[in-house]
């Protein structure tokens, strides 16, 4: 085991260990990687969409192509997540890619529903304003 590259990932500002493992080959650093990336854009998005409602107008653009953006990447992630889990396993466990998969979906849902709620409030928004 002393072979193998050796990491280890502590918690911000601490010696408190978060996360460690052994690196069997170079395709665990590229799924550590893509892993950490799709998370980064993830929040990235949550981000953005909080920020863009942060705006005077809360029924705009911006908080609108946020979130669709957000729902489109929730249900992307599961199909990548499945076949991630299902090459790197070699196994398909339906239980667990039920646990690991349902949050993004639900995630999915309500954010298709925020989305077309926000579609809706964009629309009435502009219509008031013409009226007035």
């Amino acid at each position: 085991m002393s072979s193998y590259p050796v990491y280890r990932i502590n918690y911000p500002f601490t010696n408190i260990k978060f996360i460690s493992g052994i690196l069997n080959n170079s395709l665990d650093f590229i799924i550590g990687v893509i892993g950490f990336g799709g998370f980064a854009f993830y929040f990235f998005c949550l981000y953005k969409v909080l920020q863009s409602l942060s705006l005077p107008k809360i029924f705009n653009k911006s908080v609108i192509r946020w979130i669709r953006i957000f729902m489109v990447y929730n249900f992307i992630f599961v199909f990548i997540y499945i076949i991630f889990w299902i090459f790197i396993s070699g196994s398909f466990n339906p239980v667990q890619l039920i646990f690991g998969t349902f949050p993004f979906i639900l995630l999915g849902f309500v954010s298709a529903f925020v989305n077309s709620f926000f579609k809706r409030g964009f629309e009435m928004q502009n219509e008031n304003d013409l009226t007035i």
